[in-house]
């Protein structure tokens, strides 16, 4: 509204353009991936694997859940280099591809975290090699 009000003083009314360009950067800045990543969004695109728990379910929001990937099942996603925590869930144990580095999990009936850097940012994909899990969020560490 400031720039607006303000640039109406002068003969060449600037405000269209600058507003365009306003936008053009909110875009810009909206399209660079959070530091909070569900997998289960819409946003990220899965090989294989299931919605846990279903859509339907009866307050399926009270749930902590995830996706559900088993041995050969992935999912892709946007995200910044940095370090993340993973939440996840697996009663069988699993080994995990993220970022070229391979993480084996260890059976648990609780959620765990275990830590994951990512090396670039861009596109990243996230493998089950073995076992099934369970994954939740990836949360990125300020350090």
């Amino acid at each position: 509204v400031l720039i607006t009000i303000g640039l109406r003083r002068w003969k060449v009314d600037l405000a269209i353009p600058l507003f365009a360009i306003a936008l053009a950067a909110g875009f810009a800045y909206g399209r660079k991936p959070g530091a909070v990543i569900e997998l289960e969004d819409k946003h990220v695109t899965h090989d294989g694997g299931k919605l846990y728990p279903d859509n339907y379910t009866l307050m399926r929001t009270e749930y902590r859940g995830g996706w559900v990937l088993e041995a050969g099942n992935s999912a892709t996603f946007l995200a910044q280099k940095g370090t993340y925590s993973l939440d996840f869930i697996t009663g069988l144990g699993a080994m995990i591809e993220i970022g070229g580095e391979a993480i084996q999990v260890q059976p648990d009936e609780r959620y765990q975290s275990v830590r994951v850097t990512i090396p670039e940012s861009g596109r990243v994909t996230l493998r089950c090699v073995s076992g099934a899990i369970n994954v939740d969020r990836l949360e990125r560490i300020h350090e």
